[in-house]
């Protein structure tokens, strides 16, 4: 069984936050990490070990000036930070 569409939506709410009633009625508004962060540095411990989706939306608001969206949320917010990240894995070019 492939686990990974349901192991990916905590990460993203983790990082990116969600609007409260998402997905459940009565969930709290949660910031995520990235609007935690905003003018602070947001450290991912294993940065290695993220799946290439999520990878590919932390890259996105990199990219973007740190422009994103929390899940359920149609407003795109800004969060200007420094990433830093680490893992294990051999690094390779």
């Amino acid at each position: 069984m492939d686990r990974t569409p349901i192991t990916v939506a905590p990460y993203d709410a983790e990082l990116f936050g969600h609007v409260a009633n998402y997905p459940n009625v009565g969930m709290p508004e949660r910031p995520g990490l990235i609007g935690d962060a905003d003018g602070s540095t947001l450290f991912l411990d294993e940065i290695g070990e993220l799946s290439h989706e999520l990878s590919t939306k932390l890259l996105r608001v990199l990219d973007e000036g740190g422009e994103y969206q929390r899940l359920g949320d149609s407003k795109t917010r800004s969060s200007k930070f420094r990433l830093i990240g680490a893992t294990n894995r051999a690094v390779s070019s």
